[in-house]
């Protein structure tokens, strides 16, 4: 007479069983995976292949913007180079931009008027320590291109401008763009926006969001400006070949819509 198997024979035997069960499982999934993952990366294989015959590229550094010679960039000016990034900041040059006062409180840099007619003789003598610098980028601002030289093929890793030195150099030739349109100059005036432009297409290319927003940001200096000058000058003057690829200041934001 068979003896029945005792409760904890039984229940070693359900968890020989279900421990089994859960290892097939694994095993299952596992190999599911694994072919799935081989099948996917042969597939793979032979799009890129394909996409490579085409002349498609799939590495980072073969979309970047290609170097432009330097006495075409704008970005290139001896005055950018020298306060542009932070790492190598020339401050005997941004020194000079520090000292500038009595223009603080007028639009852009606060929430103050922009300048008057009655105020524009002195806000143009408080550049007058800084015009020679001025005066370099509104000439650079000629150069047909305008491309930060950046020191790595990754955006994030490669040394990032000084949003602040950009900032602050938006603003006072803003200011300036200002002074010289109360004093009956929209000439000058035209050449100090076209500067602040050729800053914001500086940060074009490999940008990052904040990039962008900074760029942005700058271009909207521009605008009432930009109206003022329009009002001024029945023909404006030639912004280079950039204005004769684009009718770009038809609207200086609507440059930023279509490149990004």
């Amino acid at each position: 007479m068979n003896t029945p198997p005792s409760f904890s024979h039984r229940c070693w035997r359900a968890v020989r069983r279900l421990v089994f069960a859960c290892a097939t499982l694994v095993t299952l999934v596992t190999l599911f995976y694994v072919i799935e993952n081989w099948r996917g990366r042969r597939a793979w294989e032979r799009y890129k292949a394909d996409l490579t015959a085409r002349g498609e590229r799939f590495d980072l550094p073969g979309y970047a913007a290609p170097a432009v010679p330097p006495e075409q960039n704008f970005a290139e000016t001896p005055v950018l180079k020298a306060i542009t990034y932070k790492a190598r900041t020339d401050m005997s040059v941004w020194s000079k931009f520090e000292s500038v006062r009595g223009v603080q409180s007028y639009a852009p840099m606060s929430d103050g008027p922009i300048v008057g007619k009655e105020d524009a003789p002195a806000v143009l003598a408080a550049f007058k320590e800084i015009e020679p610098e001025l005066d370099e980028l509104r000439m650079a601002a000629k150069r047909p291109y305008a491309q930060f030289i950046r020191n790595h093929t990754n955006a994030f890793l490669a040394d990032v401008p000084s949003f602040i030195a950009l900032r602050k150099l938006s603003q006072f030739l803003t200011i300036h763009a200002y002074a010289e349109l109360a004093s009956d100059h929209p000439d000058r005036a035209f050449d100090d926006i076209r500067a602040v432009q050729r800053l914001a297409d500086s940060l074009g290319g490999q940008s990052t969001l904040v990039e962008a927003m900074i760029r942005v940001a700058i271009l909207g200096l521009t605008l009432q400006p930009f109206e003022h000058i329009s009002q001024e000058c029945c023909i404006l003057p030639d912004l280079g070949p950039a204005s004769r690829t684009r009718a770009r200041f038809e609207s200086p934001l609507s440059a930023v819509a279509q490149q990004t």
